[in-house]
């Protein structure tokens, strides 16, 4: 399994943008650097939440706190070994961008996107322009995450209008 966090940033000049990751060791199939969301592969006797929350905050700097740490937000099969992209949905409560270089994690960006562009570039090639590094490519399991994210967010949020809305019919009877 592999797990990833999407969730806004809540404080500060990037509120409302997603944090993604440029990491040199994540390319495109055309060699474009890709950019993710933070996150890593599931290791043997380790839970999907605290690989998550380890991962998040040693690419990042950010501290996440896992909404609903019992049900991922989406969920993708990778290939012919079933392997699950899982993604949980991300509130980020504390700490300070700082990308994570190392043999391992090779993070030369944290890039906070706004929700409005994400959904764009992901609808469309996954191509997105990154000051310093050129056109990059949101890798494709990023991508379907977090579209099937999206549709569940939007999802959410009419069911709630439509509650407050029967809510304020009954009231007004």
């Amino acid at each position: 399994q592999t797990v990833v966090g999407i969730g806004p940033e809540t404080r500060g000049r990037n509120k409302g943008h997603y944090p993604l990751v440029l990491n040199l060791l994540k390319t495109m199939s055309d060699g474009a650097l890709g950019l993710g969301f933070p996150g890593g592969r599931v290791r043997l006797g380790e839970t999907p939440i605290a690989r998550l929350g380890k991962e998040f905050q040693e690419e990042t700097g950010l501290v996440p706190e896992i909404i609903n740490p019992d049900q991922p937000v989406a969920k993708h099969l990778v290939g012919e070994e079933d392997h699950a992209f899982l993604a949980y949905e991300v509130r980020i409560v504390s700490g300070k961008p700082k990308p994570a270089f190392t043999e391992d994690e090779q993070i030369v960006a944290i890039v906070f996107v706004d929700e409005e562009t994400l959904a764009k570039v992901c609808h469309i090639d996954g191509r997105i322009t990154v000051k310093g590094f050129g056109t990059v490519g949101v890798l494709r399991n990023h991508r379907l995450v977090f579209l099937e994210y999206l549709r569940k967010k939007e999802a959410r949020e009419r069911a709630e209008v439509a509650q407050v809305n029967s809510g304020e019919e009954v009231a007004n009877v």
